[in-house]
């Protein structure tokens, strides 16, 4: 058993690497898999840095980081991604990233959908948690509590929505 998160990984391989128990042959493909781990992690850190170098250049990502949910990776992102030259409106810039619901309409009856998924699923990933951390971690008083507001609201009426069943029920 091994405890969630990359650093409990390497330090588990550590300890099979020196296990007398182990065979000798899975010894050196753990140690062969605790290396490659850390030439990954030093890669990652070397792109990581570079894009905060990036980002401290250029002043629109560094206007976009000061949006409450946006570091500097997802401003940068957004800023190496999407020019806004390219789009009429708000509403544009949300169907280029795939967060506009898909419709379906026919005789005049307008149905929507799930939000339809094209366009760059990174920046849209990384414009989600962002959201979702700001919902997850305002605290009221600060000022973010207005963003704890509008999610509660959500939240309430997503509840009216999808009513949850008592226990014991069977559902019909």
């Amino acid at each position: 058993m091994v405890a969630k998160g990359c650093g409990n990984v390497s330090a588990r391989l550590a300890v099979l690497v020196n296990d007398p128990a182990i065979p000798a042959v899975a010894q050196s493909m753990f140690a062969q898999i605790g290396q490659h781990i850390a030439d990954l992690d030093t890669k990652i850190k070397v792109v990581s840095e570079k894009l905060i170098e990036q980002h401290k250049a250029n002043p629109v990502s560094q206007r976009l980081a000061a949006i409450p949910g946006l570091g500097p990776t997802s401003a940068i992102t957004m800023t190496l991604s999407a020019n806004p030259v390219n789009f009429e409106s708000g509403r544009h810039f949300a169907a280029w990233l795939g967060l506009m619901p898909r419709e379906h309409s026919t005789g005049g009856k307008h149905s929507l959908f799930w939000i339809s998924k094209a366009g760059n699923e990174r920046l849209r990933q990384l414009l989600v948690v962002g959201a979702l951390a700001v919902i997850r971690f305002a605290k009221p008083g600060s000022k973010s509590a207005n963003y704890n507001c509008w999610s509660a609201g959500l939240a309430r009426s997503q509840q009216s929505l999808w009513p949850t069943r008592s226990p014991g029920s069977s559902g019909q």
